[in-house]
């Protein structure tokens, strides 16, 4: 009971000093791009800066999350391996072999992933530019009477934004099985 109560709560100080490190990196960061995005011109932005700040800055706090596992994750695994071997027998190693077989599906399964991600992404930015489009002209498509043609437009395009999130979860599913 002790050891797991002392677990607990330095498993919970590890989170909650990692949660707040990651908060601030974002913050830095997202401070940092907002800066430098009045600084300059509106057409020397290759990726517009609200993408930067929301989904970049995302990805460097979720590293800082997951950090500590690049290389706690390789003891852990080699300390399971051995406890499953030592307790178990050769039959342990028939796990180790299933677990070995996995690996290079898991890889593809993750590339995959990170290709479905960049999809999403773009099919959102689509979206929202679509959308954007259509707000910023909405007047003249009321007057003309376009607005059916338009709807469809930005169906059309969450659709396909939607399909790629079907994808991407599926094989996130996958994963996490």
């Amino acid at each position: 009971f002790a050891v797991l109560s002392v677990k607990t709560f330095v498993e919970s100080q590890y989170f909650f000093h990692t949660a707040n490190i990651a908060v601030r990196i974002r913050a830095t960061l997202q401070a940092s791009i907002y800066e430098k995005s009045l600084r300059l011109p509106e057409a020397a932005a290759a990726v517009p800066p609200v993408t930067l700040m929301q989904v970049d800055t995302g990805k460097a706090e979720e590293l800082a999350y997951s950090a500590h596992v690049l290389w706690n994750g390789i003891f852990q695994v080699l300390g399971y391996s051995a406890l499953l071997v030592h307790y178990v027998g050769l039959a342990g190693i028939g796990g180790l072999v299933m677990l070995g077989t996995c690996l290079p599906l898991n890889a593809w399964l993750q590339r995959r992933l990170s290709t479905l991600n960049r999809k999403a992404l773009q099919a959102s930015e689509a979206r929202v530019m679509c959308t954007g489009e259509i707000l910023s002209g909405i007047r003249a498509i009321r007057q003309m009477g376009w607005e059916d043609v338009f709807v469809r437009r930005v169906l059309h395009r969450r659709a396909e934004e939607l399909e790629v999130q079907r994808q991407r979860d599926t094989i996130g599913a996958y994963l996490i099985s």
